[in-house]
């Protein structure tokens, strides 16, 4: 991959939307991520479905229970296919929330979200996705490239969810392009001002650019990032809870 045992920095945040702070139904967005040694990072981000009786719990639940899977099959194991990795990871990560949601006395769909889920390490950059969640990778001549893109349905706001029963088959499992300096996971919530979606969802450079130049600053602060997400700028384009998980290689 070109990286080495170089090190990731992680900047990310979730903000509730105007929409949801209306409703009073609060951020239903959730991120998690974690370092194994200085050169493997695994990171997830969810959105609860709107409609969802425990939207926020199913988001917080399928972000931190996939990273923990996910590093703890790494810590377990010296060889691992990243893909079948994955794939398990996100079965995984949906019986926790069926059990949770029984032990519970929910329904699964309750607890609906998406899951957007990444692995890199000196090795490549994996991506697992279900939803309408977008991964995007920085390479060394500046170009980014979606991974795994998520569903895009015809209306804003329909996607499939993690909960669904239809979940494996629009699950995306993919390998980013080599090299990669930088990662971006984000929901559908900025998904008007990061993607054009008139050509597909293809990354919106004038977006990217400066944030990722943001957050390879020294002195970068997760609450910068989150007083952005909280700009009014954001807030004029979408209405719906926003996150963003920034990774660069130092």
């Amino acid at each position: 991959m070109g990286f080495g045992l170089s090190n990731w920095k992680v900047l990310g945040a979730s903000v509730e939307g105007s929409g949801h702070r209306r409703d009073r139904t609060g951020c239903q967005d959730s991120h998690a991520w974690t370092l194994i040694a200085p050169a493997t990072l695994v990171a997830a981000v969810a959105d609860g479905a709107g409609s969802a009786r425990r939207a926020a719990d199913g988001a917080k639940l399928a972000a931190r229970f996939s990273v923990e899977y996910v590093a703890w099959r790494l810590c377990e194991h010296d060889q691992v296919d990243p893909f079948e990795l994955l794939s398990d990871a996100m079965a995984a990560t949906r019986q926790s929330l069926a059990r949770t949601a029984g032990r519970d006395g929910h329904e699964i769909g309750d607890l609906a979200t998406t899951l957007a889920l990444v692995m890199a390490s000196p090795e490549g950059v994996w991506v697992a996705q279900v939803g309408d969640g977008s991964v995007v990778v920085d390479q060394p001549d500046g170009s980014l490239v979606a991974v795994a893109d998520g569903e895009r349905e015809e209306y804003l706001n329909e996607t499939t969810f993690l909960t669904s029963k239809s979940w494996r088959s629009a699950c995306r499992v993919e390998q980013a392009p080599s090299p990669v300096e930088s990662i971006a996971l984000l929901t559908d919530g900025l998904g008007l001002l990061a993607l054009d979606l008139t050509d597909g969802g293809r990354p919106h450079l004038p977006f990217f650019a400066p944030l990722l130049g943001f957050a390879r600053a020294e002195d970068a602060r997760p609450s910068e990032l989150e007083r952005f997400l909280e700009s009014e700028r954001v807030a004029t384009r979408t209405d719906d809870d926003v996150t963003l998980l920034l990774a660069t290689l130092s």
